[in-house]
């Protein structure tokens, strides 16, 4: 009976290991509701994603700096334009030169058509310059954006925004896929457990993944937990239950028939060891 009970909890009980937790997103409301238009725009314009970004958090160990490397090469690329922009001003100025212009005026002009020439190099490389001057661009940054990036079920990640002293900083990472995906909740487990500690190993950064999406999963990750533990002590407590109730009916039984004895033997005047016996046994 207790084996019966057991099999059939087992089998009541079954459901729950498909049990699925977590918060819908925008996507389950109505048609004419307007942040399901919302929603659906966002879709439409920047992929399922970008309804519920995922936020990563970063602390760094020491102030984040420029990435020399990149500043050095820019550099060099402006030593080279200045140098063909002089060549080309000393040969344009020869030929006004020749032509009769006078020297100052034919090294104005060659100089005003050399910047010309050059306007939008120039601008390229200033711009350039602009962006790799950004403490953002540190290589400990930029090695993990990378990592994320070319994490499968990551569509984009923007660059990380630091504070004034550049020793914390946050950039939003957008998935293929929809807030309320399984594969969305993969993606969040795939960047802390896997992605996220082979990038920032030994580099004195730490990044954790955050955001609304995250959250409701580590949320429905936790009610999970407790869900299962709750279900199991009460399929023991049940178990507990019924088991006493099968040793108490037992026990009534037992007792009965030992009663039962007990009366016979008053009445065909058994021996009084006998009657003894069976007394202790009923106390027991």
């Amino acid at each position: 009976m207790l084996s019966l009970l057991f099999y059939l909890l087992a089998v009541l009980a079954y459901p729950v290991l498909d049990l699925e937790l977590g918060s819908s997103d925008n996507g389950e409301l109505a048609k004419n509701t307007t942040a399901r238009q919302a929603y659906e725009l966002m879709k439409k314009g920047f992929g399922p994603g970008s309804n519920g970004p995922l936020l990563i958090s970063v602390k760094l160990s020491s102030p984040a700096k420029p990435d020399q490397k990149n500043l050095n090469k820019i550099d060099n690329q402006q030593k080279q334009l200045n140098q063909q922009s002089s060549e080309q001003e000393q040969q344009i100025t020869e030929q006004l030169e020749a032509e009769g212009v006078p020297p100052d005026q034919a090294a104005d002009q060659a100089k005003k058509q050399v910047q010309s020439s050059t306007k939008s190099k120039q601008q390229k490389l200033d711009q350039q310059k602009k962006l790799a001057e950004n403490p953002a661009t540190d290589p400990r940054l930029t090695k993990l954006q990378n990592a994320i990036k070319k994490t499968d079920g990551v569509k984009s990640v923007s660059p990380p925004v630091l504070d004034k002293k550049g020793t914390a900083g946050v950039m939003t990472a957008t998935a293929t896929t929809a807030p309320a995906s399984n594969k969305t909740e993969d993606l969040v487990n795939t960047l802390r457990d896997d992605t996220i500690p082979k990038a920032t190993k030994g580099s004195g950064i730490q990044a954790d993944v955050g955001g609304q999406t995250a959250a409701y999963d580590d949320l429905a990750s936790r009610i999970s937990d407790k869900l299962y533990g709750r279900a199991e002590l009460e399929l023991a407590g049940t178990l507990h239950l019924r088991s006493r109730a099968v040793v108490d009916f037992l026990d009534g039984l037992v007792a009965r028939r030992l009663e039962d004895r007990i009366r016979h033997f008053d009445a065909t005047g058994a021996r009084p060891c006998a009657r003894l016996v069976l007394e202790a046994l009923l106390v027991a």
